[in-house]
């Protein structure tokens, strides 16, 4: 009789343990938001009052579900109904200017920004400013400064970029990073391109998160003159094997940027 017993909790453990896991996939599998990246499940705002960077996470709002009714999670998932909640802020030093442009890593390893009078390029770790105020408690955003004692305190307070890089001599206006996210170039109105590589830490035997992460970036090349008239753009292909520049009198060209010697001085050649 005891080992009857215990036959059929084991069973009934085996059946709530599969059904759970049923339920999870069906949860997962009807989810719109479940496909996506972490970078496509987020908004970022910038909050030039404060001089914040926030971070904002978009998810299915979870309904309660009754222990004696089924949970229709395909009902759920056709629901319009998106909720939005503040996941990080980052107290920048952008006092006397606006966020002119920004380029947020997939996975979010970094947010990488420039302001509206400045020519250099902030990368800040967004995903621990994530873990270190995702405490369940409401993140506090800061208010205008109403005086200079207070912007003083501001800037006390700023968080620290993991690495600041001088784009040239003209304002940034725009930032690009190839898609294997190995790459950076900006445009400045300039008619010189600047290539830069970004580089990545492997994980220790000790971190608690085992993934790759921002480590530093590094000058690749600067192309003088690439262009007779000002560059309005610098973007790369999807397969991040080329680099494509245009200026402001129409003309495209593109660079090889692969198997190129930078270490000998070497610069990308254009294919056409």
């Amino acid at each position: 009789q005891q080992w009857n017993d215990d036959k059929e909790k084991k069973e009934q453990q085996w059946n709530d343990d599969n059904d759970d896991e049923k339920g999870k996939k069906n949860k997962d599998k009807h989810n719109p938001l479940k496909n996506y990246s972490d970078l496509s499940n987020s908004v970022f705002a910038a909050t030039n009052g404060c001089f914040g960077l926030n971070s904002y996470g978009l998810s299915k709002p979870q309904k309660q579900q009754n222990n004696n009714t089924k949970y229709n999670y395909r009902k759920a998932s056709v629901s319009k109904e998106i909720k939005i909640h503040l996941t990080s802020n980052i107290q920048t030093d952008f006092t006397k200017e606006d966020m002119n442009c920004m380029i947020i890593h997939p996975k979010l390893k970094f947010v990488a920004c420039s302001g509206s009078h400045n020519t250099k390029i902030y990368f800040y770790d967004v995903k621990a400013k994530k873990r270190q105020q995702d405490t369940g408690r409401k993140i506090k955003v800061g208010i205008k400064p109403r005086n200079k004692q207070e912007l003083k305190s501001v800037l006390a307070n700023a968080d620290k970029p993991m690495e600041v890089i001088d784009g040239g001599q003209f304002v940034n206006y725009q930032m690009n990073m190839s898609p294997d996210c190995n790459y950076l170039s900006i445009g400045t109105f300039k008619k010189d391109i600047r290539l830069w590589r970004i580089n990545y830490l492997k994980p220790g035997k000790r971190d608690i998160v085992q993934e790759s992460r921002f480590g530093s970036t590094e000058l690749l090349c600067s192309i003088i003159n690439a262009h007779n008239a000002s560059i309005i753009c610098v973007t790369f292909s999807c397969d991040s094997k080329y680099m494509v520049s245009a200026s402001k009198d129409g003309f495209i060209k593109v660079w090889n940027i692969i198997d190129i010697d930078y270490a000998r001085g070497n610069k990308p050649t254009l294919v056409f």
